[in-house]
């Protein structure tokens, strides 16, 4: 797995079952910098099918791209400055990458996503930029992104309207697909600061609930209705069963769920009920 080390400034490696992980992003001491070498406090973390990775450098406003066992990377995406031109990113939490190298980033405080073609200088508007609301042409510091290429479409998640967007390539509207847009709750119909998200391959929908301390698991029958499938709705802790700040999670070929739980500083490991 390959994990956001956001406060170590690092991308880490961690082979399943290992004691211990390996940097293959940002400098081995977890210093803080803007050289090609170094992150800072980096929120997103993408790894294509060679291993090639890609990692939201939050704190420097950029997208770097580390190849397979390079010790530098380069920068893809951004300025390295704040800003809400073409060219720049204001806050980049999420990210993901299809097939062809296009990048699909969640531009957090410009409420935005921004999609940017492999060697391009400057990116366009997929989703938002048009300020925060819950109307349907806007967004609300989008955090995490999950992209369905078969159908065409991405789930957003709004970090500050407290919802999931779903957005059809090429709109320029989206729909609220969970959560109430602009209402916080910790029901089975609202969320609470959605984090990171991910799709399986039936496309259901897996939400990092992070102030609820849970994941919520929308079926794609039914995504009006969320199901809690690991942590303690509203129970902060660090026992096996509970979560404190989930932010990130990921599933393997099995269906096991791995949870980012932030402020427990540990990666929880949920295997599938039989």
């Amino acid at each position: 797995m390959y994990i956001a080390d956001t406060w170590n400034n690092r991308i880490q490696k961690w082979v399943i079952g290992a004691s211990s992980g390996t940097t293959v992003a940002g400098d081995t001491t977890g210093a803080n910098g803007s050289a090609l070498n170094t992150l800072s406090l980096p929120y997103g973390v993408f790894v294509d099918q060679s291993q090639n990775v890609y990692v939201a450098d939050t704190g420097n406003y950029r997208i770097m791209y580390w190849g397979n066992g390079m010790s530098t990377g380069s920068m893809v995406a951004g300025t390295g400055a704040y800003g809400n031109g073409s060219n720049e990113l204001g806050g980049c939490e999420g990210i993901y990458v299809d097939s062809s190298g296009t990048m699909y980033i969640t531009d957090f405080n410009n409420h935005r996503v921004v999609k940017w073609t492999a060697g391009a200088a400057t990116g366009s508007v997929a989703a938002g930029g048009n300020g925060i609301s819950n109307t349907t042409t806007q967004l609300g510091f989008p955090w995490g992104i999950a992209v369905d290429t078969t159908n065409s479409a991405m789930y957003i998640a709004n970090w500050g309207l407290y919802s999931i967007s779903k957005w059809s390539f090429g709109a320029t509207s989206g729909s609220t697909y969970a959560g109430t847009a602009g209402i916080a709750g910790s029901t089975a119909t609202t969320l609470l600061n959605p984090a990171n998200i991910i799709l399986d391959s039936y496309n259901n929908l897996y939400v990092a609930d992070a102030y609820n301390m849970r994941i919520q698991m929308f079926c794609a029958s039914s995504p009006t209705q969320g199901v809690t499938i690991a942590g303690i709705n509203q129970q902060q802790g660090y026992t096996s069963l509970k979560l404190s700040m989930p932010y990130g999670l990921a599933l393997d070929s099995g269906y096991n769920l791995y949870v980012a739980d932030t402020m427990n500083h540990r990666i929880q490991k949920f295997s599938k009920a039989s």
